[in-house]
């Protein structure tokens, strides 16, 4: 899931060493959360470092600049689940007007619970289907029927709160996941034509922090098992120089901030355990 992932994506280190595993955790009398640690250095300290101009673009409540996840950055524009186009309008915006080097981080929250994409795009995919009252709730409330569901696996609620839905009821879901996914291809496809059509020398990197499972192995959401689904992301990388090929070799998301530095000509970090 996000935070401890895009801990080990910008640290290039595993959970295990950055310590980044809970949203939040008792502490005595109080509840904590993990926050990035100081101490580490990330893909947005290291450029910095060496003259680029670091902006992020940010849409994940576990990714704020509280959680230490904005530090090296020249500027980072957090808006709580704010939906993709407004995320693409405020890089195209910030993109216009940068200096060079620089080195953007945009991370948007679709595809993501709760699945509410804009009505437009999901009535492309076909009539919504007669649901029961249990499926309506469960679709308008995708986020809470998701905690919900995760909340019981890990024995933190005794009972489900929402009743089990219909197959049409997770069809829906899947639906409004789709269509979300739509959502962001459109809006994804924005910025490119924009970095390209302005910064042509910009090395492009296209993945995601995790999967989404929707019943395949019994679970839903993420965060709750190791299946593929959940744990297998895209990873699309654009450059100059870069010939069209596919990597058949299994990576790691632990690689792909050396991969990046390898690219720019700058040498890997002592404590990495990613590879380029």
């Amino acid at each position: 899931w996000t935070r401890p992932a895009i801990a080990s994506v910008m640290t290039s280190l595993d959970v295990d060493v950055h310590g980044v595993y809970f949203i939040v955790r008792r502490a005595e009398r109080a509840w904590t959360t993990d926050v990035l640690p100081q101490s580490l250095d990330t893909a947005a300290t290291l450029l910095q470092q060496r003259g680029y101009r670091t902006m992020g673009f940010q849409a994940n409540g576990n990714l704020s600049a509280e959680t230490g996840f904005a530090r090296g950055f020249t500027s980072y524009r957090f808006s709580l689940d704010a939906p993709a186009n407004e995320i693409t309008d405020a890089a195209i915006k910030e993109l216009a007007s940068t200096e060079l080097p620089f080195f953007a981080y945009v991370h948007y929250i679709d595809p993501h619970a709760p699945y509410a994409p804009p009505e437009r795009v999901r009535d492309a995919f076909g009539k919504r289907p007669d649901l029961t009252e249990v499926d309506e709730r469960a679709a308008k409330d995708s986020m809470g029927y998701l905690k919900d569901f995760v909340y019981t696996a890990f024995g933190l609620q005794a009972k489900r709160n929402f009743a089990a839905i219909s197959p049409e009821g997770k069809n829906e879901l899947k639906l409004l996941y789709d269509a979300e996914c739509r959502f962001l291809d459109s809006e994804l496809a924005r910025l490119l034509d924009e970095v390209e059509r302005k910064h042509p020398n910009t090395l492009i990197v296209i993945m995601s922090d995790h999967g989404e499972e929707f019943w395949e192995h019994g679970s839903m959401g993420h965060a709750t098992t190791l299946h593929a689904e959940q744990v297998e992301v895209p990873l699309v990388i654009h450059g100059p120089g870069l010939s069209p090929k596919a990597v058949s070799d299994r990576v790691s998301t632990l690689d792909v901030v050396p991969t990046i530095v390898g690219y720019l000509g700058v040498g890997p970090h002592p404590l990495w355990q990613g590879r380029d």
